[in-house]
């Protein structure tokens, strides 16, 4: 899509290509932008390699009728499914056999709830809240997101596109892959930092959303440490595009050299939005020196609590 924009040549084969009836996907090309791009070629017929339940998507089919199902579609499929379904007036059943959508409702209702699902569901609905122009919260609390690494990135694509969020709550999601578990109190799974950067990607794009607390971005009970809520201040500082002017990571488990970290981020801020930082009740011991030369250079923070 990108050469066409350069060539005359590459632009009138893309051109046939794009006016066939039949079209090829692959699991490189499941994105939100690409899906929401298929869709708009009005195809018959969409093939999606590596797809077993649904190799071959019946579009035009799809797009009449009243119910519609998930079933065992892959995430893949399930997402260009979603795009090319998403005007319409349908009833979507999810891959559970019981849990049911209104297409229309994820497009027009300004507060919206989700409960845990597959990526493969949430990838099938995530085309309709893209282009719900007047959604403000979505609660996505306690939906397992961190459980598979693409329901993260979904809901950063989603970040990343709407212009209305103002508060997502993200929270008790294992979005950096640990949790404890209800029945032995032991900590399970494997940290990564990989959901953080995705989330704090997207709010690098995202206009809307202009906190990281409970009332704005909740990512409480993740289990994000000290390195994790460094990353996402330094992300946010590093993007002067963003609208974050509130940060509260106070308790976080902040160590001095995660501080430091910090203190360097805000020293060398592009971000002119961020206004108000807490960093109370964490071990900033040695972290003196690297805040205050932020301090000199950082005309835009107004607040930094760091008791």
């Amino acid at each position: 899509r990108s050469l066409t924009c350069c060539s005359s040549a590459l632009a009138a084969v893309a051109r046939l290509y794009y006016s066939s009836d039949y079209f090829s996907v692959g699991e490189e090309d499941a994105t939100l932008d690409n899906a929401r791009f298929v869709a708009s070629l009005q195809l018959k017929v969409l093939r999606v390699e590596g797809e077993e339940y649904l190799p071959e998507l019946e579009l035009s089919k799809y797009r009449s009728q009243s119910r519609l199902k998930v079933g065992r579609m892959g995430r893949t499929a399930a997402l260009f499914f979603g795009a090319a379904v998403v005007d319409c007036d349908c009833i979507l059943r999810l891959s559970n056999g019981i849990t049911c959508k209104v297409l229309r409702a994820l497009r027009e209702q300004q507060r919206i709830r989700l409960e845990a699902m597959s990526g493969s569901d949430m990838a099938a609905l995530l085309p309709s809240l893209a282009l719900n122009v007047n959604l403000t919260e979505l609660d996505l609390s306690q939906c397992l997101l961190g459980t598979e690494e693409c329901k993260v990135k979904l809901v950063a694509d989603l970040m990343s596109v709407s212009a209305s969020l103002t508060k997502v709550d993200l929270s008790r999601n294992q979005l950096c892959g640990i949790y404890e578990d209800p029945h032995s109190g032991r900590w399970v799974g494997t940290y990564t930092a990989q959901g953080i950067k995705a989330i704090t990607d997207a709010l690098g794009v995202n206009a809307s959303l202009t906190s990281i607390e409970v009332d704005g971005l909740n990512l409480e009970g993740n289990n994000i440490d000290g390195a994790g809520w460094a990353t996402i201040i330094a992300g946010v500082c590093s993007n002067e595009d963003n609208s974050i002017h509130t940060i509260n990571a106070s308790s976080k488990g902040i160590g001095p050299d995660d501080a430091k970290v910090i203190g360097e981020a805000l020293r060398t801020s592009a971000s002119a939005s961020l206004t108000s930082l807490r960093l109370d009740s964490n071990d900033l011991k040695g972290s003196g020196e690297a805040f205050g030369k932020a301090l000199t250079t950082n005309s835009s923070l107004k607040e930094l609590n760091m008791e």
